[in-house]
């Protein structure tokens, strides 16, 4: 059974948030980053850090990743890739009409 402590002393130096310039990266343009060359963490790690800043920002995250290189892009909530882009309205044509040529009878 777990046990109840009354007090503990943590040591210093807790869990601190991934340092990085979100602003630069949740700009909208598609970044690919390296890990050990733009960020130490693990892939996934620096995508939930990336998806949460995006997430206060009224985005979400487009990613790939592949290995060691993360590919993402921040959107506005809502936009959906597996949507197609709606096609244009056709222009309305006119209604054709037709005549009925009476024979000579």
């Amino acid at each position: 059974m777990p046990k109840k402590l009354d007090n503990f002393d943590f040591p210093h130096g807790g869990r601190k948030g991934i340092d990085f310039d979100w602003n630069s990266i949740l700009d909208g343009g598609i970044w690919q980053l390296t890990q050990g060359a733009d960020f130490k963490e693990d892939p996934k790690t620096f995508v939930g850090a990336a998806s949460r800043q995006a997430n206060q920002r009224n985005l979400r995250v487009k990613r790939l990743i592949e290995g060691k290189v993360l590919t993402l892009q921040a959107v506005p909530k809502g936009t959906n890739d597996s949507e197609p882009e709606p096609e244009p309205e056709p222009e309305p044509v006119a209604a054709a009409t037709t005549t009925r040529r009476r024979s000579g009878k």
